[in-house]
């Protein structure tokens, strides 16, 4: 969880939804009950159990209102960013609230000339150059775009850089190390 939006009122309400439906099963459950003695119409049954269809329903609604005033990350991550205070208001036009980084698996996009990146295949192993300090890893090739860019001829290949010790920093340059 990244943020979470007052739910004060929300969760009110769900504490009603709550108990109104708890005493709806509770009624199904005596009037089915009845129904077996043949004390009472079968419409009634059904009318007491579409209203707790209803409740349920109203109770899974204000769960879900709940569940969108709370902002979660797709990825386990560090929060590099912040770009709004507590009190500050968000909209549609400026949604851009915070930044995560997802550091434990890095990808690097890199640039190649066609007959470089023709020599690839999703899946291979690569071992790259990463930064100024000359730091080797081993990456693994997840796509080759089958276009050739034709304003810089070249051809982007993206790689995937298991670091879930932490090794390798997040933005550092890299480049393919020769094969």
């Amino acid at each position: 969880m990244l943020a979470k939006l007052d739910t004060a009122q929300h969760e009110a309400e769900l504490d009603i939804a709550q108990s109104n439906t708890e005493l709806q099963k509770s009624k199904v459950a005596k009037l089915v009950e009845i129904a077996r003695s043949q004390r009472i119409a079968q419409d009634e049954l059904e009318r007491a159990r579409t209203d707790l269809k209803v409740r349920e329903a109203e109770l899974r609604k204000i769960e879900a209102v709940i569940a969108n005033r709370i902002m979660r990350s797709p990825v386990d991550g560090i929060v590099s960013e912040i770009k709004r205070d507590p009190s500050e208001a968000v909209s549609l036009a400026s949604p851009h609230v915070l930044t995560v980084v997802q550091i434990d698996r890095l990808l690097v996009n890199l640039f190649l000339s066609p007959g470089r990146a023709s020599r690839l295949k999703v899946g291979d192993q690569v071992n790259l150059t990463l930064g100024e300090a000359v730091q080797k890893a081993v990456g693994t090739v997840e796509f080759v775009s089958p276009v050739t860019d034709a304003a810089s001829g070249t051809v982007r290949v993206k790689f995937v850089l298991d670091n879930a010790k932490g090794e390798y920093r997040s933005g550092t340059t890299a480049q393919l190390a020769e094969q």
